[in-house]
C-alpha cells in the first residue's frame, strides 16, 4: 500500500509540473500575439506574466544540468515538439502504471521498481535509437543540400537566399532545420550563433563541420562556395568511411539483436509446449528470481555488445 500511495503521490507532482508547464506556455502565447483583451483581464494577465518570468528562471536553471540538456537535445533530434516536463511525465506515467501493476500481481517491491526502472530504460533506448535514425537521415541528407546551396551561390544568390532556397526543397528533417536557421537569422539573432545552436542540438560531426565553415567564411567575408565545396568532399569522405564502419561491424550488431531476442524466442516455445512449467517458474519465489535475474543479465548484454559493435571513430 505505501508503495502504491508513493506512486500516487509522484503521478500528482508530476501532473501539477506539465499542468503549470501548458499554462505558461499558453501565457507565452498570448503575451508574444498581444493583449487585446479588456482592461479588467489586464491584472491576472499580467500577474501571469510575472509568475512566466519566474519559471524562465527555473528553465534556466535547469538548462545548466547537463543531463536536462541532454535529454531535451535527445528529444529535439527524435523530433518530438514536447517540453521537458511533459515527456519526463510520459516516462513517469508509463513507469508507473507497470509498477503498480507488478505490484499487484506479485506484491514485491522489487519487482515493481525493476518493471518501472526497465519500462523506463526501454523508453530511452527507443527515443535514443529513433533519434539516432533521424540524425542519420539528416548526415545523409546534408550532401544533398551542400550541393544545392552551391548551386544557388553560382547563380547569383545571396549566402542567406542560397540557404533559405535549399531548405525550401529540401526533405525532412534537415530541411525544416534548416528553416529554422534561417528564420532565427531573419528574426535578427547572428548568423554565427544560429549555426552553432543549430550544430550543437543535432550532435552530429557533420553539423559541427558544415556550421564551422558556414560561420568562418559568414563572418570574415569572401567566396563561400569554394568552402562549401571542401565541405561536401568531407561529407562525402565521411560517408564512405561510415559505410565500411557498418560493415566491419555487421556481424556483432546482428549478434546482438539475436541474443537480445533468443531468450524470448526459446521461452514462447517452451511455454506453447508446457504452460504449467511457466506457471509454476511465476509461482515459485526462486522462479521470480531467475527472471529477473535474467532480465538485469539481457541488459548488461545488451551494452556489453553495443559497446563491441560501436568503434571509435
Amino acid at each position: 500500500m505505501a508503495f502504491l500511495v508513493a506512486l500516487a503521490v509522484v503521478l500528482l507532482l508530476a501532473g501539477l509540473w506539465v499542468r503549470h508547464d501548458i499554462r505558461t506556455e499558453n501565457l507565452r502565447d498570448r503575451l508574444l500575439a498581444g493583449h487585446e483583451e479588456s482592461v479588467a483581464d489586464d491584472t491576472p494577465l499580467w500577474r501571469d506574466a510575472l509568475e512566466l518570468f519566474q519559471v524562465e528562471k527555473l528553465r534556466r536553471l535547469l538548462d545548466r544540468s547537463p543531463y536536462a540538456r541532454s535529454f531535451q537535445n535527445l528529444l529535439f533530434r527524435a523530433g518530438l515538439p514536447q517540453s521537458l516536463p511533459r515527456a519526463v511525465f510520459v516516462l513517469i506515467v508509463g513507469g508507473s502504471v507497470v509498477g503498480a501493476g507488478l505490484w499487484i500481481g506479485f506484491r514485491r517491491v522489487d519487482f515493481s521498481l525493476g518493471g518501472a526502472l526497465g519500462l523506463i530504460v526501454v523508453m530511452l533506448l527507443v527515443l535514443r535509437g529513433y533519434a539516432h535514425h533521424r540524425v542519420g537521415r539528416l548526415e545523409r541528407q546534408l550532401p544533398g543540400l551542400v550541393a544545392q546551396m552551391i548551386a544557388n551561390l553560382r547563380s547569383g544568390s545571396t549566402p542567406l537566399a542560397s540557404v533559405r532556397n535549399a531548405s525550401r526543397h529540401a526533405p525532412k528533417p534537415v530541411g525544416p532545420s534548416m528553416g529554422e536557421v534561417v528564420h532565427a537569422m531573419e528574426l535578427g539573432r547572428p548568423a554565427a550563433d544560429a549555426w552553432r545552436e543549430w550544430a550543437a542540438r543535432w550532435g552530429s560531426p557533420a553539423c559541427r563541420l558544415l556550421s564551422t565553415g558556414v560561420r568562418i567564411k559568414w563572418e570574415t567575408g569572401g567566396e563561400m562556395s569554394s568552402i562549401l565545396e571542401f565541405i561536401l568532399d568531407a561529407l562525402e569522405s565521411r560517408r564512405r568511411m561510415e559505410l565500411r564502419i557498418q560493415t566491419l561491424t555487421a556481424q556483432a550488431r546482428l549478434s546482438t539483436w539475436v541474443l537480445l531476442a533468443l531468450p524470448f524466442v526459446i521461452g514462447l516455445i517452451t511455454w506453447s509446449l508446457n504452460p504449467t512449467l511457466f506457471e509454476e517458474m511465476i509461482a515459485d519465489p526462486t522462479g521470480q528470481d531467475a527472471l529477473a535475474a535474467c532480465g538485469v543479465l539481457m541488459i548488461v548484454g545488451y551494452f556489453w555488445l553495443r559497446r563491441i559493435a560501436n568503434l571509435r571513430r
